[in-house]
């Protein structure tokens, strides 16, 4: 019997009135890998079976690729019955890889610190109790919280992955990583030596103030010595200087150099949500040993649309490699496009050679091959041990498979780029980002790079919900803009560093905002400025919501309706930090 044969009776058994709950989720996974998997698999501690999370999401991906077989639009085309079972059997082969563990992750030299690092990393954003400084004890943290981390870490050692990251503004992940560390070493299942930390610090307005933070992160973390640290969010210009130019409130660089002397740190580097030019003039220092940043498949995050090219962090990435510097990639499945929840475009454009988590790792390990430098790490912020599960399979497929992961990677960019260019035309995508000014190049705080780059994604591969996530961070911050002050008066009080730049508001003159952009192209950017306004806000100011609701749907064609929408969800938990 077919695996598509396999998997509609299994859908069948569940009869589905409406939303997919997550226990008819487990109950099509497992009558589907019941029927299409071995015994030795089946039957493994390990596996999948035996797992609700990892259930509920293999049940929702067999439910979507049921769906997909009978979409018809004109971006992809009905697929194949040849391109169903090759999906479905994608779900089968990563079954079959998590319940034998065939291989732990690959690793690769970490730049000039000669570490050897694991192409993938365990990032400490989502796995912690709560954001904020309310936690200051591990007997405020609930046990169930404190043993899924402990779980996590388990997970990941297992699969290779031996370095893990946090940070200060993580709320009290790292209080909650060093107990759960010194557990782990006390005990005996793992040594200190064998892993990789690394946590991340703002730099402050004093060097006296860091100081003091760097002390209280090592006694959170109660740890000896860290192997990485890295100044945290180093966005603006306040934080360069904060590094380097602080007079006589002395240099935060000169104390992190106090602490490798001290054996106290191995190696420096920063982090960043900043622009281009300024990542650039922090590797151009030569103080730093890696960088941990946005460069994704979809853009750059803050720097899309920046450098000459208009190819964000690209640039970066070659002066990092030219440098021998780490690069650490941030984010890759949320601010690298939610591939945790893809628009049915984007899935249906990378099916059946991968599926887009797969995808957006591959393009990232794959990148010196075709991009312009080699990719060392990339992080996955775990909330739960599950949350490994398909990186993993990416990661062995990407070791043990090598010229077919090649070439199933370049049929996927080939269809992207098809997609791209239909939908938006070559002149376009040459030329987009020519002349846009930042949010701190223009009295409305508006950051049109990233708002623009935004259209092109939707347009291009139905990112709608991706965006809407992205670009509803700046409404907010219109009301809190003031006018008569300068962008760099208002950036004191946004504190929006991680994330800056204003929604569109009324009143604003664009040919005064797109005086440096091609002539041809300022019709279209003010266009899709307002495109994307309407799509991923309620309402735009318009003379009324139903009128612009009504202007919502005249912006899709019937293609991009299905496009838009959301192929699956695989996140069947909230996060702790996410939980009221």
């Amino acid at each position: 019997m077919s695996l598509t044969k396999v998997a509609k009776l299994a859908v069948a058994e569940c009869n589905i009135a409406t939303d997919l709950d997550n226990e008819s989720a487990m109950k099509i996974a497992k009558t589907f890998f019941t029927e299409t998997c071995s015994q030795e698999v089946l039957t493994t501690p390990q596996s999948v079976i035996n797992d609700t999370d990892r259930l509920v999401k293999a049940g929702r991906r067999i439910v979507d690729i049921l769906s997909w077989s009978t979409e018809s639009t004109p971006f992809v085309g009905t697929p194949p019955p040849i391109s169903v079972e090759t999906a479905l059997r994608h779900l089968v082969t990563s079954l079959e890889i998590l319940s034998a563990l065939p291989v732990k992750v690959p690793k690769t030299r970490f730049g000039k610190t000669n570490l050897d690092m694991p192409i993938v990393t365990l990032g400490g954003m989502r796995l912690q109790q709560a954001w904020g400084p309310a936690i200051t004890s591990i007997d405020q943290v609930t046990p169930e919280c404190q043993e899924n981390l402990v779980a996590i870490i388990r997970r990941a050692l297992a699969l290779g992955v031996n370095h893990i990251e946090t940070a200060r503004g993580y709320g009290c992940s790292e209080m909650q990583y060093g107990v759960a560390l010194k557990g782990l070493f006390e005990s005996g299942e793992v040594r200190r030596e064998d892993l990789i930390i690394q946590t991340k610090i703002p730099a402050q307005s004093t060097a006296k103030e860091f100081r003091k933070m760097l002390e209280e992160s090592l006694e959170r973390l109660q740890l000896d010595y860290i192997d990485l640290f890295a100044f945290h969010g180093v966005n603006d210009e306040t934080a360069y200087k904060q590094i380097f130019e602080n007079g006589d409130d002395g240099n935060c660089m000169d104390v992190a150099k106090e602490f490798v002397a001290a054996g106290k740190i191995r190696h420096i580097g920063f982090s960043t949500h900043g622009s281009a030019d300024l990542i650039r003039k922090c590797i151009m220092t030569d103080a730093f040993s890696y960088v941990n940043l946005h460069y994704h498949f979809c853009g750059s995050y803050t720097a899309t649309g920046q450098s000459p090219s208009g190819c964000g962090n690209a640039q970066n990435i070659a002066l990092m490699n030219e440098k021998d510097m780490g690069v650490f990639i941030i984010s890759p499945y949320d601010k690298g496009g939610a591939l945790y929840a893809p628009s049915k475009k984007l899935r249906g454009l990378i099916l059946p050679d991968m599926d887009p988590i797969g995808f957006g790792s591959t393009w990232l390990w794959c990148h010196d091959q075709f991009g312009t430098g080699k990719i060392h790490t990339i992080v996955c912020g775990a909330a739960r041990a599950s949350d490994f599960d398909e990186v993993y399979v990416a990661a062995v497929q990407h070791a043990t498979e090598g010229d077919e992961v090649t070439k199933r990677l370049a049929a996927v960019r080939e269809r992207l780029d098809e997609a791209r260019v239909k939908a938006l035309g070559k002149d376009w995508l040459n030329t987009w980002h020519e002349g846009l000014k930042m949010w701190n190049e223009n009295r409305y705080g508006i950051h049109f790079p990233q708002i623009v780059g935004l259209y092109n994604v939707i347009k291009a591969w139905g990112m709608l919900n991706y965006a809407k996530e992205r670009y509803t961070l700046g409404v907010g911050y219109v009301k809190k803009w003031d006018m008569a002050k300068s962008p760099e008066e208002n950036a004191v009080v946004m504190n929006w560093g991680w994330t800056p730049g204003c929604a569109l508001q009324e009143g604003i003159n664009f040919d005064e905002c797109f005086v440096n952009c091609p002539m041809e192209n300022r019709e279209k950017l003010v266009d899709a400025l307002h495109f994307v306004h309407r799509l991923c806000t309620a309402s735009s100011g318009c003379a009324s919501k139903e009128k612009d609701e009504k202007k919502m749907e005249d912006d899709k064609t019937e293609e991009e309706k299905i496009g838009y929408e959301q192929a699956y969800d695989l996140r069947p938990w909230t996060a702790f930090p996410e939980r009221k």
